[in-house]
Order: structure tokens, then sequence, then C-alpha cells
């Protein structure tokens, strides 16, 4: 009898307890920024709207991945969006039209860095109250970029278009479409408010159903177990640590390590679809080509691994396809070799060690190699205020 009573007892207690929990708001128990900014988010953007992040001991995602605590390295955070569920400022100037717009995945948006550090931001300090405005999130995709230039009204700007190394590019622009929005068109027109409202209530449920801090601490209590001390570590092989020549270990995602020996291959078709639908908007396309830390930091290792395949990586082939078909194109492994062999000795990084996203430096090294792309195409690219500001920029 007091087993009967006592087990039900438990579940009930604990189910109680698992929902209660979920209105906790995410950001209080979350290390960084970018999962809770990613539930709920109701509106047009990748995040929930008008949501605000402080943190002055966030750290990479590496140590929590691979239950590797010694080497989380605490910081300050700042994450803020807007009402449209973007990660820009939450007023003020909110209905300009942008000069540019950068659209891509967690490098692009700004994953690790405050607010004023991330490529918008850091591009807007170079152009002179000109606004750049940040889409990026999960991945660019047409459908929500166009929703941005027509919401912005943007008219000869400049789209950003940041694609990642481990990341492969859709076959087509009807390829990005899901299940559910294919079937939510039918139900309503993409512009109406019961569409809004189902596409609202579809990622309100999401994230309710997939955020429990119950787990999240139950999952903490046994890390602190499995910590290949009492019991053996079974994340540890998610993340590669390494040391570079300077003595200094550094972390590295697992799945990055591997998809530098064996790179995805794919071209740039999808590409040269999205530059036409570029162009019949009146903007003009900026592919920004983002290697992974592993891709940057593999030279300067102290003891590599096997050897790299021959020929020419994945973005590089990706970089002459987008020449041959007259899109301009930015790669940015070079320049970020370069500067993580120059900072080196200084101990200077263009990515977190903790982390596998950029840091300020590195954003700021892709800002430089931006803003004299932007120039160099000034007979194209945006207007001549513009360019002028750009031009002083890059020198």
């Amino acid at each position: 009898m007091g087993l009967r009573f006592l087990i039900p007892s438990l579940l009930l207690a604990t189910l109680i307890m698992d929902v209660a929990l979920r209105f906790v708001p995410p950001q209080r128990i979350a290390f960084r920024a970018w999962e809770p900014a990613g539930l709920f988010a109701t509106a047009e953007g990748w995040f929930a709207p008008n949501f605000r992040y402080e943190n002055d001991r966030s750290h990479g995602d590496l140590p929590n991945l691979g239950n590797l605590p010694r080497f989380r390295q605490y910081r300050r955070e700042v994450f803020t969006t807007d009402k449209f569920g973007y990660r820009n400022p939450p007023s003020g100037g909110i209905n300009d039209m942008p000069a540019a717009i950068v659209v891509g995945d967690s490098f692009a948006v700004g994953c690790g860095v405050s607010d004023g550090d991330t490529l918008s931001g850091q591009l807007m300090s170079h152009l002179s109250g000109r606004r750049v405005y940040n889409g990026a999130g999960g991945g660019a995709q047409w459908k929500m970029t166009n929703e941005l230039i027509q919401r912005l009204h943007m008219r000869d700007g400049l789209i950003i278009w940041q694609v990642s190394e481990r990341s492969l590019l859709a076959e087509s622009v009807e390829a990005e479409t899901s299940d559910f929005y294919r079937v939510a068109s039918r139900i309503a027109s993409p512009t109406s408010q019961t569409y809004r409202t189902l596409r609202a209530l579809r990622h309100w449920t999401q994230s309710y159903l997939a955020y429990s801090p119950l787990s999240i601490f139950l999952t903490r209590g046994f890390e602190k177990v499995e910590n290949g001390v009492w019991l053996p570590n079974p994340l540890e092989k998610v993340v590669l640590v390494a040391q570079l020549r300077n003595g200094d270990s550094m972390l590295f995602l697992d799945f990055d390590v591997q998809t530098f020996y064996q790179p995805l291959h794919d071209s740039g078709t999808y590409l040269s679809e999205i530059s036409a639908l570029v162009h019949a908007t009146g903007n003009e396309l900026l592919v920004l080509l983002t290697p992974q830390k592993y891709n940057v930091y593999y030279p300067l290792l102290g003891e590599k691994g096997e050897s790299p395949p021959e020929g020419e990586s994945r973005l590089d082939r990706l970089e002459m396809d987008l020449h041959r078909s007259g899109i301009p194109v930015l790669n940015l492994t070079s320049p970020l070799r370069s500067q993580a062999a120059a900072g080196l000795q200084r101990r200077e990084y263009n990515y977190w060690i903790d982390d596998s996203h950029w840091n300020r430096l590195g954003i700021e090294t892709a800002t430089t190699a931006i803003l004299r792309a932007w120039s160099d195409h000034s007979g194209s690219m945006s207007n001549a205020s513009i360019r002028r500001n750009a031009s002083s920029a890059a020198r």
C-alpha cells in the first residue's frame, strides 16, 4: 500500500514541479543568451521579441557540450532584440531604411558577444549613423530576408549573406519552406493576422514543450558526477582540447574537426538564385564565407592531427563558383588566419577559447574586410555617402 501511494505521489509531484518551473523566465537559468533568446520566438524573427539578457558570468558553449567546466572563461554578455524578434536595439530608427541587412547563422548574429560587438554593430560604428539591420539567426533564408527587405522598404542597399563552413546550402529557394509553412499558407495568406497567429502559436507550443528547467537542473546534477573522476564522462568526445604553439589550450567542436578533414560539398547554384532575387528587389548581394574555428587555428596547433585533404577547401571552391557567376563574395579564411597568427604570441584570439564562435576581435577583422569589399565594389554597391564612409573606415 505504501508503494502504491508513494510512486504515484512522486510522479504527480514531479509533473507539478516540471510544469511550474516552465514559467520561470529562461534567461534566469541559462548560462548564455543564445538558448533562451531562441525560445518563444513568436514574432517574425528568430528570437523572442523584446528580449533582454544580461549576465556577468556568461561563458562559451564548448565546456558545457563536453562537460569540461574547468575550461570556462567568464565574461559579460548583453543580448537585446527588437519587437520583431531580431537582434537589434528595441527602439531608435526602427522605421529608417537601413544601408545593409546582415543574414546568416549564429556567427552573423553575434553569438557569444554583447550587442555593440556584433557584426552589424561594428559596421554601423563606421557608417556615420547609417543603420545595419541584424536579420541573422538560424541561417540565411530567402523568405525571411525578403520579408525584411519589404518591411524596411530597403532599396539600393547591401544584403550581406553569411554562409558557414559547417552548413550545407539549400538545393533551392523552394526547398527552404517547411511543411508547416506550406500548410499554413494554404489556410491563410502569409501577410494575414491569421497566418501570424498560427506561426506564433506553433513556436510558443514548441518552446513550452522543449523548455524544462527541471530537466536542466537534473542534467547539471548528473554531469557533476559524470566528470571523468567519479564516473566516466560520456560527453568528452564531443569536444577536442588541443594545445596551441604558445602553450594555451583551446577547445574545438569535434564536428568542426571532422568537417575540416572531410569537407562538405555543394555548389553556388542556390546562391545564384538568391543573387537574382536580391537584384530584383533593387539591392546588391555580398556573400560572406565564414570558416570554422579549427580551420583558422589548425596551422597554429602544437601537435597537428592528420594532414588536411589536398586541393581546395569547400569555401575556396564555393568562392570560385561565385566568382565565375559574377557574384560578389568575401572568403574570411585568409584574413582570420592571418590575424590569428599575428596575435598568437600576444594571446590575442579571434575566437573565444571556450566557444565555437568569434569574439570581438574576430568580428572586427570581418568588419574591416567587408568595408574594403564594399568600397572596392563602389560602382554597384549602395549609395555614394555609404561608399565614402566605408572607404574611409577601410583605410
